[in-house]
C-alpha cells in the first residue's frame, strides 16, 4: 500500500473518524520517541506448526546469519501483559540474500539435523505440510516502513537486538502499521489484539521513562466501516468493495484495560523485567499569547 492509497483509506471513514485516527497518529509518533520497550529473548514457545527439535535449529540460523525477524515472533520480545495465542503462526524473515536460496539452506540444515518432512517452496519452509517459515526480501521491508511511516526512514533505526544477538523489528514500526491494517486496510479481527498489546507496552515504556505523567493513551473508541476497499497481496487497489465481518467477540464494545482511562500509576497490568528511574517530566511554561 502507498502512502496515497492509505489517504483514500483513511477518506472512507466518517469525518468525525478521520479526526480521531488522524490524532491518534499524531499520539503514536510522540509516545514512539520513547524508544522500545525492554527487549525479551526471541521464543518459539506455543508455536505448534514447529516441531520443538526444529526450534533451537531456526534460532541459531537465526544468530548466525544475521538475518531479520519480523512479524509476531518479534512483537513478542518487546510486548508484556497477556499474549495471545501463537499456535497457527509461522515466522517472517526479512534479508538482503535470496529468499528463496535463504529458505533452501535453511530446509537442509533441519533435514540434516534429522527433522522429517521438510520442504522448501519460493521462500518458504514447511514441515509436514505446513508452513512454518516465510522469507522475504529485504526491499519488502523497507516498502512496510514507508507505509506506516510515509517516508522512507533508515531501516537500521527500526531494528534492535534480543540478548543473544537475534535481529528483531521494533515495535515502533510495526504499531502504526497494526493500526492501519486494522482500521484501513479490513484486518480488524487478526490485527486489532496485536495493535492494543502493542499499545499498552508502548504507554507503559513511556510512563516508566517519565515521558507521559498522566494516562493520556486511549484506544480508538470506534470500530472501522463494515464495507473498505481493500488492498491484493500485491498492494493494488482492488475496485471492488469487501464487507468485513466481526466475530462475535467484536460485536459489543472492546473492553480495554481500566489503566488507560485513569486508575492510579500503581495499578499496572504489566510485568516488566525491571523498574526505570522515575523522573519529572518536563512541562514548558506558560507563555501568554500576544495581543
Amino acid at each position: 500500500a502507498s502512502k496515497e492509497m492509505i489517504y483514500n483509506q483513511v477518506k472512507q471513514l466518517s469525518p468525525a473518524q478521520q479526526i480521531k485516527f488522524k490524532n491518534y497518529m499524531k499520539t503514536i509518533k510522540q509516545i514512539q520517541k520513547t524508544g522500545v520497550p525492554p527487549v525479551k529473548k526471541v521464543t518459539l514457545e506455543g508455536m505448534d506448526k514447529i516441531p520443538i527439535k526444529a526450534r533451537n535449529q531456526i534460532l541459531n540460523y537465526l544468530r548466525a546469519n544475521k538475518d531479520l525477524l519480523g512479524g509476531s515472533t518479534a512483537q513478542r520480545t518487546q510486548t508484556y501483559g497477556g499474549q495471545r495465542s501463537y499456535a497457527q503462526s509461522d515466522i517472517d524473515i526479512y534479508t538482503k540474500s535470496n529468499p528463496y536460496n535463504r529458505a533452501k539452506d535453511l530446509a537442509n540444515i533441519l533435514r540434516n539435523s534429522g527433522i522429517k518432512r521438510v520442504s522448501n517452496l519460493r521462500g518458504e519452509v514447511h514441515i509436514s505440510g505446513k508452513k512454518i517459515i516465510d522469507f522475504h526480501d529485504m526491499n519488502m521491508y523497507a516498502q512496510n516502513i514507508y507505509e506506516a511511516e510515509g517516508w522512507y526512514k533508515p531501516v537500521r533505526t527500526t531494528i534492535t537486538e534480543d540478548p543473544s544477538g537475534i535481529r528483531v523489528m521494533k515495535i515502533t514500526s510495526q504499531w502504526k502499521r497494526k493500526l492501519i491494517s486494522s482500521y484501513l486496510q479490513g484486518r480488524y479481527a487478526k490485527d486489532y489484539p496485536d495493535f492494543k498489546l502493542i499499545t499498552k507496552s508502548m504507554y507503559e515504556t513511556a510512563r516508566l521513562k517519565g515521558v507521559i505523567k498522566e494516562p493520556e493513551i486511549k484506544i480508538l473508541d470506534f470500530k472501522p466501516p463494515k464495507e473498505i476497499i481493500t488492498p491484493t497481496k500485491g498492494g493494488i487497489l482492488t475496485t471492488t468493495t469487501t464487507t468485513t465481518t466481526y466475530p462475535s467477540l467484536y460485536k459489543t464494545p472492546l473492553r480495554v484495560a481500566p489503566y488507560f482511562y485513569g486508575v492510579p500509576k500503581k495499578v499496572s497490568p504489566f510485568v516488566y523485567p525491571y523498574r526505570l528511574p522515575k523522573k519529572t517530566p518536563y512541562v514548558p511554561p506558560y507563555v501568554s499569547p500576544k495581543r
